[in-house]
């Protein structure tokens, strides 16, 4: 887990909705991206997800220019262990959508996770070994145990992307009840719950004790 110490440390959440991209500004946009990530989004059969992926890789460009980074940093995206995209070894961030809402967080003071949750109705007898007992005992006496559920899951969601071990996290090793959650790696995170919209739950881990946190809610033009 890495921490930063800069001049001028900023984390920043940047948010937007696929569905509003019209199909002018898909080009324009896709025109100003390098040529690998052009060819990462068209790879996509489905229109939406084209359009989820592409603005998720906007909303880091635009998460550069506020840590005054260039943009041309994203000719520099390489894939760590599991696939997680980093930039540099001083800025860290994380991409995450749910249904339209698409959510980028960048960060120079400090490591970060992310994930976003549309709340929905679901079963949720198979995701019961993805709790600790006292989170199920929890969810069974929720008045809306699904919403509580995918509350809960983006908190251990964020973690886990923090971390850098996606889906190979095991979810019941944390303890989504606390605001401050040590993994089995010995790892130390902490935890926002973020409000971007009413229906979907946002999370934001991050390593340093204290950020400085910036939430924009970016305008598609």
């Amino acid at each position: 887990m890495t921490n930063y110490l800069v001049a001028n440390p900023i984390t920043c959440l940047l948010y937007a909705y696929a569905d509003q991209i019209d199909d002018d500004l898909y080009q324009r946009w896709l025109h100003v991206l390098p040529f690998r990530l052009k060819k990462s989004i068209e790879v996509h059969v489905f229109e939406r997800d084209r359009k989820v992926r592409l603005l998720g890789k906007i909303l880091l460009r635009e998460g550069l220019k506020k840590l005054m980074m260039a943009p041309s940093c994203l000719y520099k995206i390489k894939e760590s262990n599991f696939n997680r995209p980093t930039i540099t070894d001083y800025i860290d961030f994380n991409i995450s959508h749910s249904a339209s809402l698409v959510a980028c967080v960048i960060s120079n003071e400090s490591r970060v996770g992310l994930d976003v949750e549309q709340f929905r109705k679901f079963d949720l007898d198979p995701y019961r070994s993805c709790c600790m007992h006292n989170e199920w005992t929890r969810l069974s006496s929720s008045s809306d145990p699904c919403r509580s559920f995918i509350q809960m899951w983006t908190i251990k969601e964020s973690i886990s992307k923090a971390e850098g071990l996606g889906l190979h996290m095991p979810m019941n090793s944390l303890n989504s009840e606390l605001s401050s959650i040590c993994t089995k790696r010995g790892n130390n995170w902490h935890v926002k719950n973020v409000f971007l919209d009413e229906g979907y739950a946002c999370a934001l881990s991050h390593g340093a004790p204290q950020i400085h946190l910036d939430i924009v809610g970016f305008k598609l033009s």
